[in-house]
C-alpha cells in the first residue's frame, strides 16, 4: 500500500540513506542553488520538511517542502519532488496541503518544470522566473 510519511526532523539522520539519491537528483535540478548537504543541513534544522512516499519497503518518492511566513501570510512551498511512478502517488499531495492547512499556511506553492501543470490541474500557473545569469 503506498502511503506518504512526514519524517520528523529528529529521524533525518537515519532516513538518509533511504532518500539521498532523490536528494541528490533534487539538487541537480536547482539551477546551482542547493547542494545535498546544503538541502540535509535545512532538513535538519527544520527549514526543510522531508516527506516520503513508501510502497511497502520500496521508496517511490521524496518530497521537501518549507513553510515560509509572510507579513500577511503563510505559503507551503513544495520545493521539490523526486520520484518513480507518479501515478501511484501523485494524489497524496492532497495530504500535505492538509498539513500545510493545519500550519497555518493559505497557499501551496509547488517550484517545479513546467510539465507539472499537466499532473496538477488545481494548481495555476501564478507567475513565471526569468533568469539571467551575471
Amino acid at each position: 500500500m503506498v502511503k506518504l510519511h512526514n519524517v520528523p526532523t529528529a529521524d533525518a539522520e537515519r532516513a538518509w540513506p533511504l532518500v539521498r539519491a532523490h536528494i541528490e537528483r533534487t539538487a541537480e535540478t536547482s539551477a546551482g542553488e542547493m547542494t545535498a548537504d546544503d538541502i540535509k543541513a535545512r532538513i535538519a534544522s527544520g527549514d526543510f520538511q522531508l516527506w516520503i512516499v513508501l510502497d511497502g519497503a520500496d521508496l517511490l518518492a521524496t518530497v521537501l517542502t518549507e513553510v515560509v511566513s509572510y507579513p500577511q501570510r503563510k505559503v507551503c512551498f513544495i520545493v521539490g519532488c523526486v520520484g518513480e511512478h507518479r501515478v501511484k502517488w501523485i494524489h497524496l499531495i492532497a495530504e500535505i496541503e492538509d498539513w500545510a492547512r493545519l500550519q497555518g499556511c493559505a497557499t501551496s506553492r509547488i517550484r517545479a518544470r513546467k510539465g507539472w501543470v499537466k499532473v496538477l490541474p488545481d494548481y495555476k500557473i501564478a507567475h513565471i522566473v526569468l533568469e539571467r545569469a551575471l
